[in-house]
C-alpha cells in the first residue's frame, strides 16, 4: 500500500487558491429547468466562488456577448471559471455533429480558468490504450487555453480506472485530474472502495494530485468520497432538487414550500428562492468539510451526518477516513 501523503489544501489557479475539497455548480441544458444564460446569471451576481459551465451550452448560445460579460464579471470576482468538454450535452442530446474542433473554438472563445479535455466516453479496456488516449487528447487540446489549465479526465472500467488515471498523471503532471463518479462502481461501497485504490496509485507518485469526481452533487456523496480522499466535485443537484439545511437531505423541487422562511423570501421567482437557497448550503457545506479536511476531523464529521452503522461498514470494508 502508497504512503498517504498530507493533503493539499488549496490549487493555484488564475492568480488565486481555489481551496478544496470544493464543489462547482454544474450549468447544463440538460434535464434542468433553465437555459444555460439564466443559470449563468444567477451563479454569478450570488458571487459563487467556482462554478462549470458547458463548452456545449456556449456554443449554442444567441447571445455570445451576454455570455462573455458574465463570465468577465465572474473572473473581475475572483471566480473561478471551470468549463467541461460538452460531451454530457452531445450525448443525452444526440448530436454527433459536436466535434473537439468546436470544443476547441469554445475554449478560444472564452478562455476558463480551467477546463477538462475532450473526453473519450467509450474508452478500450485497456490500461496503456486508455492512457495514450487520455494524453494525447489534452495535448491536442491544451493548444486552445493558451492562459488556462486543461484537466484530463480518465474513464473506464472500475477495475483498471486506479492504474489509468496513474499512469496519465504521471505523465501529464495534472493541476488535477477527474474521472466519473459512476465509472467507480454500482453501489457506494464498491465506488469508495475504488476512490480508496485511485488515491493510493496517486499517492504513490510522491506527490499530492487533487482528484475530481463528475457528476456527484449529493451532499452526503461529496462528505463520504471528500473523506476517502476526493478534492474536487460538481453536479446539477443544486438547480434540481432542494436542500434540507439541517440534515442535507434532499426533495423534490416542488418542496421547497416546507423549507422557506422569512429570510428566503426574497423578491424572486419561485426557482430563483430554491437555487439561491440550495447555494447558500452548498457553501456552508463545503466550508465545513474543508475545515475538518485541514483539521483531520472528517472521520468526525461523517460520524456526525450519517448514521454510525453506515460509517462502521465503511471502515469494516474499506479502512479509516483519509485525512
Amino acid at each position: 500500500m502508497s504512503p498517504v501523503l498530507c493533503r493539499a489544501t488549496g490549487i493555484p489557479v488564475g492568480g488565486h487558491t481555489l481551496r478544496i475539497p470544493c464543489f462547482f455548480p454544474s450549468i447544463s441544458t440538460v434535464r434542468t429547468n433553465w437555459p444555460a444564460l439564466q443559470y449563468l446569471h444567477l451563479l454569478v451576481n450570488v458571487d459563487y466562488p467556482q462554478f462549470l459551465i458547458s463548452a456545449y451550452d456556449l456554443a449554442g448560445l444567441e447571445d455570445h456577448e451576454a455570455a462573455m460579460g458574465l463570465l468577465s464579471k465572474a473572473k473581475c470576482n475572483h471566480a473561478i471559471v471551470l468549463m467541461d468538454s460538452g460531451n454530457y450535452e452531445s450525448f443525452w442530446l444526440r448530436d454527433r455533429s459536436w466535434t473537439s474542433d468546436k470544443f476547441s473554438q469554445v475554449l478560444r472563445d472564452y478562455g476558463p480558468h480551467l477546463a477538462f479535455m475532450f473526453d473519450d466516453l467509450q474508452p478500450p479496456n485497456d490500461v496503456e490504450a486508455v492512457a495514450i488516449r487520455v494524453v494525447d487528447s489534452v495535448l491536442d487540446c491544451a493548444i486552445s487555453l493558451p492562459t488556462g489549465t486543461l484537466l484530463p479526465i480518465v474513464h473506464g472500467e472500475s477495475d483498471i480506472l486506479p492504474q489509468v488515471v496513474r499512469a496519465v498523471a504521471s505523465r501529464l503532471h495534472p493541476l488535477m485530474i477527474a474521472v466519473p463518479e459512476r465509472e467507480l462502481g454500482l453501489g457506494i461501497v464498491a465506488r469508495v472502495r475504488t476512490l480508496r485504490r485511485i488515491r493510493e496509485e496517486l499517492d504513490s507518485l510522491g506527490h499530492y494530485v487533487p482528484l475530481h469526481l463528475l457528476g456527484t452533487g449529493t451532499p452526503i456523496s461529496l462528505l463520504i468520497y471528500a473523506a476517502y480522499g476526493a478534492d474536487s466535485f460538481d453536479g446539477l443537484e443544486w438547480c434540481k432538487t432542494v436542500v434540507d439545511q439541517h440534515n442535507a437531505e434532499l426533495w423534490h423541487f416542488h418542496y421547497w414550500d416546507f423549507f422557506a422562511n422569512s429570510s428566503d423570501e426574497y423578491d424572486l421567482p419561485y426557482e430563483y428562492q430554491v437555487a439561491v437557497h440550495n447555494l447558500g448550503f452548498y457553501k456552508k457545506w463545503m466550508a465545513m468539510i474543508q475545515e475538518a479536511t485541514t483539521h483531520g476531523s472528517l472521520e468526525l464529521l461523517l460520524r456526525d451526518a450519517i448514521p454510525g452503522r453506515f460509517v462502521q461498514r465503511l471502515c469494516r470494508e474499506i479502512g479509516g477516513v483519509i485525512s
